[in-house]
């Protein structure tokens, strides 16, 4: 959690590098916006307790810069490197909590948006819904991987190696190499453990680990589109469900909320006015 302060500091000095203030200025907003993080409630509650969403929260927003730093490397082998250390981080981060991919769709939307080459290229597409399979079902998402594998060995030989079919076949063997770490899963289930929840030690009760049906048969994409609480509750102030009872509470003191809000709120339109495309 301390790091993830870090990465927001970081974040957000590289959001503003192109604001026409003194450097000081942009420091000092960078170490507000930092430790307004830092002290929201929810985020200090994960912090102070042994949970996966401090290191979730981390890998987010370390995913959220290495983007950042792409953008400035979009047209370089650089850049293309960085979007390989991406995929890698984004399927490795399930070994820690699937909530790390909530921000991915975002992302990609945005280097299609940057790199009108990759708007056009089918391939990147493709690589790109083959690694969001994961979400969705664990046999579709490695049957696609390999298909995708094979199809991008064929497409470099033919291509005599062009650097989009390299960039495909990298992807998907890093977004592979990080999902391998679930394979740390049946190996410690075989050595039967005092915690050993599932069983999985077996590929039955594997798949059903990976596909956490342990919390329902049907999928997390599917059970995110019909959540049992009415939108009322979800979005209002519902204890210990409503989003605007959270987000208002997050800021020392209820009575206060509405200023982080403002200059949250301010800090947004200023970041449309002076680089649109990041605002």
């Amino acid at each position: 959690s301390s790091l993830s302060v870090v990465m927001a500091y970081l974040i957000i000095i590289k959001l503003v590098s192109g604001w026409n203030v003194s450097n000081l200025a942009k420091q000092i907003g960078g170490i507000v916006g930092a430790l307004f993080l830092s002290y929201s409630s929810t985020f200090w509650s994960n912090a102070v307790e042994t949970e996966v969403y401090g290191g979730a929260m981390f890998v987010m927003l370390l995913i959220v810069y290495l983007t950042l730093l792409w953008k400035e490397r979009k047209t370089t082998p650089a850049g293309e490197r960085l979007l390989i250390l991406i995929g890698y981080l984004a399927l490795l981060s399930i070994g820690i909590h699937m909530t790390v991919l909530i921000i991915m769709p975002a992302l990609f939307l945005w280097v299609i948006w940057e790199d009108r080459e990759k708007l056009k290229d089918i391939r990147f597409w493709i690589a790109g819904i083959i690694l969001s399979l994961v979400i969705f079902s664990l046999v579709p998402f490695l049957v696609g991987l390999f298909l995708g594998l094979a199809l991008s060995v064929i497409g470099m030989v033919l291509t005599r190696y062009d650097r989009r079919w390299v960039l495909v076949f990298a992807l998907l063997l890093a977004g592979f190499l990080g999902y391998s770490v679930q394979a740390y899963i049946p190996i410690r289930s075989s050595q039967n453990p005092a915690i050993d929840e599932n069983d999985p030690r077996g590929w039955k009760r594997f798949k059903y680990f990976l596909e956490r049906k342990q919390y329902g048969q049907t999928s997390m994409a599917a059970r995110a589109m019909t959540r049992r609480g009415s939108w009322a509750n979800q979005f209002g102030a519902h204890e210990r469900m409503g989003f605007w009872g959270f987000f208002r509470e997050q800021y020392m003191s209820s009575k206060l909320w509405y200023v982080p809000v403002l200059l949250g709120l301010y800090g947004i339109i200023q970041q449309i006015r002076k680089r649109k495309r990041e605002g």
